[in-house]
């Protein structure tokens, strides 16, 4: 078995290879004077043949510095990591590949937070025996609170039941219930799925049953619900559905749904209802806004922290395929930098592949770097004006197609954004912003990577253009309503939301306001139909 003795102990060779000089050692200290191509001709994976030549080397005393074996033990730990996660440590990189796309491959990935995970489980498990329904996770921005949701998420479906999401957004907020509509339809659009004919009579007399009159306003927020009673498809019966909501925007309305649907008229067992909430705080003496205390007083309140530098250096590791002993150095530098905020952790690495400090080597077939230069690299504090200064790195056209976007919130439909015609090649500039990991596209559809990058995005025009600009996008979507009865409610809400958002003092034609007063009298309208 392997022991834990040192190598200096170890027998030397009568003729080891001479090396590099000190400084070149420490540069390129992974760059084996033991030949092992004929390791790899036989199909080895190329980080096992380093191995056993950097151990040859250091029998040998030809192999100093920090990717050095020191004792046999670290040797051991290696193997562990390659036997029990081959896909991360035991896989040859396409350093070619990586040397065009860089970072890119950075995933959105949770580390450290098993306890918490564990804590939500059990939560949701004693649910269904009406014990707990409700729980609220709580962080400063970037600390992974969506990340641990939706690894519940997978729990959840795993498990036989049903995971919804929706988003209170900054710029939505003249829309009520808009996150607890687009999960509940995400919940009929999968019923409709899963439904069979055979029955379908039978639950929609039950749905217009229960629903009533109410049954038409509902389906004007919920439109798959529509879907169900106009083809009466069936409802089928689950054993739990949980809803997750991020709640920094929440209105009371929702908060108050949320509310009658978890405590109101009845134990929980009778509902099998399971809501997971996240709240972003600004620090650690934040209170939440009275509508949010009333939910967090009747469950169980998860608080995350940023990572410790062991966890920091478990997600370096793992981001870039390499020992963590090796990435230690790397990790130490970028915790102090961050604080162990996983955002500000993964947007540095991001920052430094494009500047060059980070780096994969074709010859060494890793990443490497340089610890000196990053070390001196001066970084803000905080993680927004970071991410800030980082969009101001991009193209003009990006970081205008950004700001167009987030004036809208947090995700738009591709062929909104570029019917509306309210930028030319905003497509374009966008897959620009994907590429740079800003934005992510998920089935058509564009969506900021985070919270903060959308408000840096918003917040790099002032606001008073931002006012000009909001009644100047809802101007340009009312002449789409002009004479036009049939156009769908999303547009008209649209509209009037950017108008709004703008307001008088954005009014440079007196005869906007009455297109305004006009736009709001009809949408209200159309919302109480």
């Amino acid at each position: 078995p392997l022991g834990d003795n040192n190598f200096d102990d170890a027998p030397q060779h009568p003729n080891p290879k001479k090396r590099q000089s000190s400084q070149q050692n420490r540069n390129i200290s992974n760059s084996c004077s033991v030949p092992v191509e004929s390791l790899r001709e036989k199909g080895l994976p190329s980080p096992l043949c380093d191995l056993v030549a950097n151990m040859l080397d250091c029998t040998n005393a030809t192999l100093k510095g920090e990717d050095s074996y020191q004792s046999m033990s670290d040797v051991r730990s290696d193997l562990r990591l390659m036997l029990n996660n081959p896909n991360t440590f035991l896989r040859d990189l396409d350093m070619t590949k990586l040397s065009t796309t860089g970072t890119q491959f950075i995933e959105k990935t949770m580390f450290g937070r098993n306890v918490e995970l564990s804590t939500i489980k059990d939560a949701y498990r004693r649910s269904i025996s009406g014990e707990c329904g409700l729980v609220t996770i709580s962080g400063m921005s970037g600390t992974g609170k969506s990340l641990l949701a939706n690894e519940f998420g997978k729990f959840v479906s795993a498990d036989g039941g049903i995971f919804l999401s929706g988003k209170f957004d900054q710029l939505q907020q003249g829309k009520p219930f808009s996150a607890l509509a687009s999960a509940l339809d995400q919940y009929c659009g999968i019923l409709l799925h899963e439904g069979m004919a055979s029955t379908k009579e039978k639950v929609a007399s039950q749905l217009r049953s229960v629903l009533g009159k109410e049954t038409y306003h509902l389906t004007k927020i919920i439109p798959n619900l529509a879907t169900i009673l106009g083809s009466a498809l069936p409802v089928l019966n689950h054993s739990e559905d949980c809803i997750n909501a991020q709640k920094r925007w929440a209105d009371a309305a929702s908060i108050a749904a949320v509310n009658q649907l978890l405590f109101a008229a009845g134990p929980l067992s009778h509902k099998n209802f399971f809501f997971l909430g996240c709240a972003r705080e600004k620090d650690s003496a934040t209170k939440w806004s009275p509508c949010v205390d009333i939910l967090v007083a009747g469950g169980i309140h998860v608080k995350l922290d940023c990572m410790d530098e062991y966890t920091l250096n478990t997600m370096v590791s793992e981001t870039l395929c390499l020992s963590p002993r090796l990435t230690r150095p790397l990790s130490n530098v970028m915790y102090h930098k961050t604080k162990g905020n996983p955002l500000f952790v993964s947007q540095l690495m991001r920052s430094l592949n494009k500047e060059g400090l980070l780096r994969p080597s074709l010859s060494r077939r890793r990443w490497e770097w340089d610890t000196m230069k990053i070390r001196s690299r001066r970084l803000p504090d905080d993680v927004a004006i970071f991410l800030t200064n980082s969009l101001g790195e991009l193209p003009d056209k990006v970081q205008r197609a950004l700001f167009v976007l987030s004036c809208f919130g947090a995700s738009s439909e591709s062929a909104f954004v570029e019917s509306q015609g309210l930028d030319r090649n905003i497509l374009k500039n966008l897959e620009i912003a994907v590429a740079e990991g800003f934005v992510d596209k998920i089935n058509d559809q564009y969506r900021f990577a985070h919270d903060r990058i959308q408000e840096a995005s918003y917040n790099s025009i002032p606001a008073h253009r931002r006012c000009v600009i909001h009644f100047k996008y809802g101007i340009e979507l009312s002449s789409l309503l002009i004479g036009n009865e049939d156009v769908i409610a999303s547009v008209l809400f649209t509209a009037v939301n950017q108008l709004n958002l703008g307001g008088p003092p954005a009014v440079q034609d007196k005869s906007h306001y009455i297109t305004a007063a006009q736009l709001n009298l009809r949408a209200g309208k159309k919302a109480m139909e």
